[in-house]
């Protein structure tokens, strides 16, 4: 089973599947979100805040990834916004929410030559995304 899953759906609403290649770090963070204006300390001194929801953002990096396997996972994120299935580590489980990705980043590590059966590529190290709920 794959630590995340991109979910869609097709013609008939059968659930689609497509795993994104295991991550080598994964952060899971929740963040409230508060009404605008209503925040702060009164004349009291006493704290108040008006909190409306909390949002999950999972911060992912990939280790080495070739031109094929970095182009492949960055169009699976390409959307606006996106179904992803991933572990929750609040609730213990799989869960399965409505995500952006926040920023991209990918430093190229080298290019190779390749030889008479491969072709000249990048290679790629580091590919980090941040996966923010939508």
């Amino acid at each position: 089973m794959a630590i995340l899953n991109i979910i869609t759906f097709d013609e008939t609403e059968q659930r689609i599947e497509t795993p994104l290649p295991d991550p080598q770090t994964m952060q899971w963070d929740s963040a409230d979100v508060e009404a605008e204006g209503c925040s702060g300390t009164n004349q009291l001194g006493e704290y108040f805040r008006e909190v409306l929801d909390d949002k999950i953002t999972l911060s992912v990096s990939w280790g080495s990834l070739s031109d094929m396997e970095i182009s492949r996972l960055l169009s699976l994120v390409a959307g606006e916004n996106f179904m992803l299935e991933y572990p929750d580590a609040r609730l213990g489980q799989r869960v399965t929410g409505k995500f952006y990705i926040n920023s991209r980043t990918a430093p190229m590590y080298y290019y190779t030559y390749g030889s008479a059966d491969e072709e000249d590529g990048w290679k790629w190290q580091g590919l980090s995304l941040t996966f923010t709920e939508v």
